[in-house]
């Protein structure tokens, strides 16, 4: 059977084995007993050369006090100081960072003989603690700072192009003028060639002046009874040349619901317009459908508007950058049908900021389908589905 070692040195054993440094001091804060790690970290080599000392033998003077003045409130109040960051220094002049709880130590009677204290070195967990909070403080000064430059850009470009539009409107009022006087073949292309990039050059500032104020959140909705279906027959008349141009058969899927609704008419037609116009660009000599219908969808009434085209189509790596500023889904794309990539990320941010959303469910070499959904808002008056339902 193997020998038990005495209680003495199980303690001492026990004592030794814990992670954290312990000790224990009498009334006059010096020290009765340690484990071996608390005796290392003052420099001694066993916890006997340790007793019969106290912290003015380790410490300097300030914190030596410092220490008694703990000592005395544990003692005084009978009330341990439970895990108390402070900083300690050690023999060799270093400094560090210990997690330290003090507790009376009594007698068998119940008196207060002395204190008990354990510490544990939490150097490395504070200054990854600090690190952290520096990153921190660092990653927001970044971030405001991105948001500030973000908004005075916005801000330069969005008066910027407002002072592009002003002298290009006038180019191609003037060259329209000219155009309606000139009775010469060639003079006339010319005019005409003028108008046709002024009026290119014209919608790309609108684009980036759109852009511009919805970044610098100085889009503002102006609501109003609309028709839905007026404004998408509208839109698909207006683009009837481009269709036939490229070949395109543009319709109506199914003939459209006629409804009101409380809505922002132009930032609407904008929207249909930047779809419907790229699904005709994108589909050359196929077909482009455009639907319109109302639906309840988690508790609130909206309408849909969805423009199907059976064009290139896109691949799933293309649509995660589908909806960015600037960018198309191949950059092959730019070069063969031209644009900026602007008019889709206008388009999504226009119908966020009247309450809905756009999004695109595609098949590469197939076609895609492009919905946006908006609030249904009836008109004071006017049945909602609904209510219409009911009836």
């Amino acid at each position: 059977m193997q020998n038990i070692a005495s209680p003495e040195l199980m303690l001492s054993m026990v004592l030794d084995a814990m992670p954290v440094r312990v000790f224990w001091k009498d009334r006059d804060s010096r020290y009765v007993g340690c484990n071996q790690h608390f005796a290392d970290e003052v420099g001694l080599p066993n916890p006997q050369h340790v007793v019969g000392k106290s912290d003015f033998d380790f410490c300097s003077r300030e914190q030596a006090e410092t220490f008694r003045a703990v000592d005395l409130e544990v003692m005084q109040s009978g009330v341990p100081l439970i895990s108390v960051e402070r900083p300690a220094v050690l023999a060799n002049g270093e400094t560090i960072w210990v997690d330290c709880s003090t507790l009376p130590l009594r007698n068998a009677a119940g008196e207060i003989i002395g204190v008990l204290t354990t510490y544990l070195d939490i150097t490395a967990r504070r200054k990854a603690s600090d690190e952290r909070a520096r990153l921190i403080e660092d990653l927001i000064t970044a971030r405001d700072a991105a948001l500030s430059a973000s908004a005075s850009k916005s801000a330069f470009v969005a008066n910027m192009s407002h002072e592009l539009r002003t002298p290009l409107n006038a180019i191609i009022g003037y060259s329209e003028l000219l155009r309606e006087e000139s009775s010469d073949e060639s003079t006339s292309h010319d005019l005409d060639c003028i108008v046709a990039s002024g009026r290119h050059l014209l919608g790309l500032v609108n684009d980036i002046l759109d852009l511009s104020k919805l970044g610098a959140g100085r889009m503002v909705l102006h609501d109003e009874a609309v028709s839905p279906a007026a404004i998408i027959s509208e839109v698909m008349d207006a683009l009837t040349l481009m269709a036939e141009r490229t070949g395109t058969d543009l319709r109506w899927a199914a003939p459209p619901p006629t409804f009101s609704t409380l809505c922002d008419a132009l930032k609407l037609r904008q929207c249909v317009l930047n779809l419907v116009s790229n699904a005709c660009k994108f589909a050359k000599n196929g077909v482009v459908e455009v639907g319109l219908q109302r639906e309840w969808r988690e508790g609130a009434s909206e309408f849909v508007v969805n423009v199907k085209d059976t064009g290139i189509g896109i691949s799933p790596e293309q649509m995660l950058r589908l909806f960015q500023p600037f960018a198309q889904a191949d950059p092959s794309v730019t070069r063969a049908y031209g644009g900026t990539g602007l008019g889709l990320a206008i388009t999504r941010q226009l119908a966020e900021n009247m309450g809905g959303d756009v999004v695109a469910d595609s098949v590469l070499g197939e076609g895609s389908t492009f919905t946006l959904r908006l609030p249904n808002r009836p008109v004071s008056g006017a049945l909602s589905i609904s209510q219409q339902a009911v009836a």
